[in-house]
């Protein structure tokens, strides 16, 4: 009786640790996009899809409420910029459009599309 005891408390600590490494895995650890602010309408409906001017991103997002996103350099990956905590990433991100930025923060994927929740940004250089 007693080695059966003890194999199932080894059963029941590896099943546990197995759990918990799964559990582990799935918290998603915060990513540095480096790229540049955009609005997402003004990015695809560009002639060379992401040439739009500084002016329409500024009046779309500013004026026109559209969310912003961060075009990946290098990559051309589009995020949808959030800020964490639930503050506005319009009145954060309208002054570094059209320039380069670094923002750190959780990446959510889902088929397809990816949401930046941001931390912490700066521009970049």
């Amino acid at each position: 009786m007693k080695k059966w005891t003890i194999g199932m408390l080894a059963v029941a600590l590896i099943a546990g640790a197995g759990i918990f490494r799964v559990f582990a895995e799935d918290k998603p650890k915060p990513e540095l996009i480096t790229g540049s602010i955009q609005c997402l309408y003004c990015y695809m409906s560009g002639s060379d899809m992401g040439q739009s001017n500084d002016g329409c991103v500024e009046r779309c997002i500013n004026k026109n409420g559209m969310a912003p996103i961060i075009v990946q350099e290098g990559t051309g990956d589009i995020f949808v910029a959030v800020w964490k905590n639930g503050d506005s990433a319009v009145k954060k991100l309208t002054p570094l459009i059209g320039k380069k930025v670094n923002a750190q923060g959780v990446v959510y994927r889902k088929k397809g599309m990816n949401v930046l929740e941001i931390g912490i940004v700066a521009e970049g250089m």
